[in-house]
This record gives C-alpha cells, sequence and structure tokens, in this order.
C-alpha cells in the first residue's frame, strides 16, 4: 500500500473501468485507491479537509456513483460531507450533517424507496447514539431513531436480516477506558428502528470488514480490532440464521483500517488495508471466502 490508512474509511468504487476500494481520512487530504484489476495502489484528488476517523460509503449522487467522506475530527467535530466523482477525479460539497460526529458506523441503505447512506453513533463531545439519513435526490438529511446503545468506533455494514435490508452496527466502546462492546445492532429501514442481533463472540473496538458471501449466505465479514490488545480473529455474521461463526484470523493483527468489498480474480471478498498494531500499517491482505 502506499501509506498507513484510514479509520473505517473504505468504500468500493470504480475508476476508469476498474474497479476497487477508495480509502480515506487518516488525519490527512491524501486518498488512496486500490485497483482490483492491477492489484496496484495509485493517489487520488485530496479531500478538502484532513479529517480522523470520518463515515466513507459508496453513494450515488446525480446518477454518479461515487464515494461519501462525512464527519471526522480535525481542529473540532465536523459535520463536513464530501463526494467523490471517479469520472472527474474531483470532490464536491454535500449538505452537512445534523450533529458533528466522527468515529461513526456508516453503510448504503434504501429507504421508503431512496438509496442514500445512513450514519449512526460515533463521539462529538459525548458518545453518541443519534442516527441520520443522507438522501441524495433532495441532498439533505433526516434524523433517524437512534442506536439502542450509543458507541463509537462500531463497525457499519449493509445486510439482510429476517428478509429485510438495513444497517448491521456491531462493537465499538461507550467510554474511554475499556467499555469495549460485543453487541450488535440492527436497523431496519421499513420499521424505522433499531433492534439487538446477536452479539459478536467478542468485544472489539474499531473492527473492520465488510458485506461478503461464504458458501452462498450473504453475510459480514468482521475483523481485528481492539479490546486490551489489538486482534486478528475474524467473524462471520449470517443474517438469516442472526448468528455469527469464527472465520480464519488475519495475517496481521490490526485495528482501524480500511476495508471494504472488492473482487479480486475471480473471488469477490473483502480486502482489509492499513490501520494500526504497534504503529501504522501499510500492510493489505484479502479474505477469499
Amino acid at each position: 500500500m502506499v501509506s498507513a490508512s484510514a479509520l473505517h474509511g473504505g468504500a468500493p468504487v470504480s475508476i476508469g473501468g476498474d474497479a476497487g476500494l477508495l480509502t480515506a481520512g487518516n488525519t490527512t487530504s491524501t486518498v488512496y485507491f486500490f485497483d482490483a484489476v492491477t492489484g496496484g495502489w495509485s493517489i487520488l484528488a485530496p479531500l478538502p479537509v484532513s479529517p480522523m476517523a470520518p463515515s466513507v460509503a459508496p453513494v450515488t449522487v446525480g446518477g454518479i456513483a461515487g464515494v461519501m467522506v462525512a464527519g471526522g475530527l480535525d481542529s473540532g467535530y465536523l459535520t463536513t460531507v464530501s463526494v467523490y466523482d471517479p469520472g472527474a477525479n474531483t470532490w464536491s460539497t454535500l449538505a452537512p450533517l445534523n450533529t458533528a460526529r466522527y468515529g461513526a458506523a456508516s453503510a448504503p441503505v434504501t429507504i421508503a424507496g431512496i438509496a442514500g447512506v445512513l450514519i449512526a453513533g460515533g463521539y462529538g463531545g459525548s458518545y453518541l447514539g443519534s442516527a441520520e439519513f443522507y438522501d441524495p435526490i433532495a441532498n439533505s438529511w433526516t434524523p433517524l431513531a437512534p442506536l439502542n446503545t450509543a458507541r463509537m468506533g462500531g463497525f457499519g455494514a449493509p445486510v439482510t436480516v429476517g428478509g429485510v435490508a438495513g444497517m448491521l452496527v456491531v462493537g465499538g466502546s461507550t467510554c474511554s477506558g475499556g467499555c469495549w462492546l460485543s453487541s450488535a445492532e440492527f436497523f431496519d429501514p421499513v420499521a424505522g428502528s433499531w433492534s439487538y442481533v446477536a452479539s459478536m463472540p467478542a468485544q472489539r473496538y474499531l473492527p473492520m470488514g465488510g458485506p461478503i458471501t461464504i458458501g452462498g449466505v450473504p453475510g459480514v465479514l468482521i475483523a481485528g480490532g481492539f479490546a486490551g490488545s489489538v486482534y486478528a480473529n475474524a467473524y462471520f455474521y449470517d443474517g438469516a440464521a442472526n448468528s455469527w461463526s469464527t472465520l480464519p484470523s488475519m495475517l496481521n493483527p490490526r485495528e482501524a483500517a480500511a476495508s471494504g468489498p472488492v473482487t479480486i480474480g475471480p473471488s469477490t471478498g473483502v480486502l482489509i488495508a492499513g490501520g494500526y498494531d504497534s504503529g501504522s500499517l501499510t500492510l493489505s491482505e484479502f479474505y477469499c471466502p
């Protein structure tokens, strides 16, 4: 990888016909792209800000499939939202968040037929449970029902539970010293509410992962994170069964890495890049189901 990567700062995107993963937000304006076709990294147009721990998610705005970077921490807690246009290699500004936050979970979600982005939790002077939804047609944010447990540093991913496509938020922390979480919550966009689902087998703060299909079963991979130590363990959440299973561990323990779904050769899996162990990492690894 070109340099150490971002906190939960990965989202799939296609550039020049090549699909890959965009990473952003490690207290720098530098943005990287992993090209899954060539296997190489390149530097893209810089962000307008230099946020720590922003929320990063794929979004389509004005018919352009790009990547949103929202919130984060700079000289203060940010409400800033930017969107990347892969065709023009440029960033533009979107409507700001209602609540300044960093370390929040995010995922693409469809609510009432509108495909947008849901952001939940994080920290903005206190641990947040609030959630909001970005509507790319109206270019506006709408408050949603809050998480049952306010948390920072949880991981968010799209998942289907009970036949309903929504969002999973798992792990994180509720304080600055040891209040790590294993609990998981699911946002049901039909009911407009959060409910607890099966807890992860271990507490994890700043884990990473992404949506993945294993053995024909769609779900979410969660790997690494911190809970007294930095871990390499990986788990799979099966939304249909509402259960977790253990996967092979990562090659390198890490927390706060960029991650997301990519297809390399014939395999669609999850790429995890950068992050932290004893220091910043440049290593990348790919989980092939």
